[in-house]
């Protein structure tokens, strides 16, 4: 059983899937917000919260009070269920959206830009590897 939460935008993205099904839920709410959406999203699911073996969790590039909220929130969660954690980031999020909806393919590199507030911009490169995974080692992000 797998819980994601992304919070580097509006609304939050959380997401629980066993594998074979995904409940997806959006939530304008932080902090508190999230913890609740997970209660709500297990009693949907029926099971109970500690059957959580991994979470993962967006780390940006984002908002950073978001990333901060869902990183706590995140860590917490997996020190209560006894769960793995780990990360993924905004772009490695969007690029597997892209394969999914048909719109890149294996091989490809995406090139991401999105607004960072401040006259600033979020840029990112990411590649996938053979097996339909982004390529860390080929993501890059820069202000």
């Amino acid at each position: 059983l797998t819980w994601s939460i992304s919070a580097s935008g509006q609304p939050v993205l959380l997401t629980l899937t066993d594998g074979q099904r995904s409940i997806v839920r959006s939530s304008e709410r932080r902090g508190s917000g999230a913890a609740e959406e997970l209660a709500s999203l297990c009693e949907e699911f029926g099971v109970n919260a500690r059957e959580i073996r991994r979470v993962r969790v967006d780390t940006g590039p984002g908002a950073f009070t978001g990333l901060r909220v869902a990183i706590v929130t995140a860590r917490t969660i997996a020190e209560f269920a006894g769960a793995s954690i780990e990360s993924f980031t905004s772009f490695e999020m969007l690029s597997v959206a892209a394969l999914r909806a048909g719109v890149a393919d294996l091989g490809d590199t995406i090139q991401f830009a999105f607004d960072a507030r401040r006259d600033h911009v979020h840029e990112g490169l990411v590649s996938f590897v053979p097996e339909g995974r982004p390529d860390r080692r080929a993501t890059r992000s820069r202000p």
